[in-house]
């Protein structure tokens, strides 16, 4: 389980757990999603299960209206996204392409691969 705590607030706590889950297109013209548990936050790591989060890494992932953005390894990510039945859906993620040390490489990757993976959201606190 990777644990993300917000960058404005101390309580609350996303913990993304992967599921393997089919992409499903996110676009302005579906029926409302449950995208509003997650649009207008930022969260920022503070621990990770599955892969290693390198000494002095800034992991954040943030969520502002139709786009999700992911920083803190060596590159910066973004796509579209929307959150149904629970799960995090997104669209291919368009990422930077830097060279950095293999340790922030490879948190990417890993991020990556979670966020692909359609990992289950679920909000405690505010």
């Amino acid at each position: 389980m990777t644990v993300w705590s917000p960058r404005r607030r101390v309580t609350p706590i996303v913990a993304l757990m992967a599921l393997a889950s089919a992409v499903v297109s996110c676009d302005e013209s579906s029926p409302p999603s449950e995208r509003s548990v997650l649009a207008g936050r930022s969260f920022v790591a503070t621990s990770a299960q599955g892969f290693d989060l390198p000494v002095g890494s800034a992991l954040r992932l943030t969520f502002d209206g139709l786009r999700l953005q992911m920083s803190g390894g060596c590159n910066t990510g973004t796509a579209d996204y929307d959150v149904v039945d629970g799960l995090l859906v997104m669209e291919p993620m368009v990422v930077t392409e830097m060279a950095c040390e293999k340790s922030l490489m490879d948190l990417d990757a890993s991020v990556m691969k979670l966020l692909a993976a359609g990992p289950r959201v679920k909000v405690r606190g505010d």
